[in-house]
């Protein structure tokens, strides 16, 4: 098991982007892994169980999996599932004097817009 969760950490560290179960399981075969898409998804949730990567659950889209743990959102196309991390600097500290919290340990923030491409095509 460990073998593969090697193998899945490094295709999503060497991605440019997030991914889906099904990109990473695609890159692992092509890399002539031998693998299953359940193996897949059970590892990638193991990891982001374990805080290694992050899950970005998405409206209507697959989950995407994100190598970038540390505090950060995300931009979600509402009509092609694109996703691209956004960062918002002390958006702990704002949440925290707004809404009378004494800590914030994290956050899941997904803002969902429609992207230049989706627009340009009148999405």
């Amino acid at each position: 098991m460990a073998k593969l969760q090697d193998t899945i950490l490094n295709i999503l560290q060497d991605s440019q982007g997030h991914m889906t179960a099904e990109d990473v399981f695609m890159l692992a075969k092509n890399q002539g892994e031998n693998i299953s898409l359940a193996s897949t998804y059970r590892v990638l949730g193991q990891l982001a169980d374990k805080g290694i990567i992050k899950r970005v659950k998405t409206n209507g889209q697959k989950d995407m999996f994100d190598k970038n743990v540390y505090d950060h959102g995300h931009l979600v196309c509402t009509s092609c599932g694109k996703v691209a991390d956004i960062s918002i600097p002390n958006l702990k500290e704002l949440i925290v004097k707004n809404a009378v919290v004494d800590d914030i340990i994290s956050y899941n923030l997904n803002i969902d817009y429609l992207c230049d491409e989706c627009k340009k095509q009148g999405r």
